[in-house]
């Protein structure tokens, strides 16, 4: 899902890239990142950033394959448990 709205500067805000189980490793999220991608371009959006933690490496592959580079990284707690979030941009 992209968010364009309550991220302001022209920023789009990757909210949720998720994929089921059942096609995860399946090459689904290399057809799908481009697309999403391709919906920022089309909005005009100068940016795109999103947020995840440190120990999804195949999800940080695949979007620094996509051109996200990580700038910002902090202690969370955001879904229960301790994880050091990392915030993305393209």
């Amino acid at each position: 899902m992209i968010d364009g709205e309550d991220v302001g500067g022209n920023l789009a805000h990757l909210r949720w890239f998720i994929t089921d189980v059942a096609v995860q490793g399946s090459g689904a999220g290399r057809l799908l990142l481009p697309a999403a991608l391709g919906f920022v371009d089309a909005g005009g959006f100068e940016a795109t950033h999103l947020w995840t933690f440190s120990r999804l490496s195949a999800a940080r592959h695949l979007y620094e394959t996509h051109g996200f580079v990580l700038v910002e990284e902090r202690p969370g707690r955001q879904w229960g448990k301790g994880a050091l979030e990392q915030r993305f941009v393209c």
